[in-house]
């Protein structure tokens, strides 16, 4: 981990499967999305956090990761 407030790192780096889809779907679940959200990761004041962290989070996994990635990718999903 980095130690950034109000980070979290739901999947470490690897090949997407099914069950880390169907986890993903059910996040985005409109009807689900708000209870699910809270009870796993909780939630904080709208300036509680730093994009510049989380995008500095996402360089040090790329660049801690073992393999050699020839495509690097970062999804944000926010709520708004």
């Amino acid at each position: 981990t980095f130690d950034f407030n109000h980070i979290y790192i739901l999947h470490e780096l690897a090949q997407p499967s099914a069950d880390r889809i169907i986890q993903l779907e059910n996040l985005s679940n409109k009807a689900t999305y708000k209870k699910s959200f809270n009870d796993l990761f909780g939630s904080t004041p709208s300036k509680g956090y730093s994009l510049n962290e989380a995008l500095w989070t996402c360089s040090n996994l790329f660049a801690n990761s073992p393999q050699r990635l020839t495509i690097k990718r970062v999804f944000i999903f926010t709520c708004n």
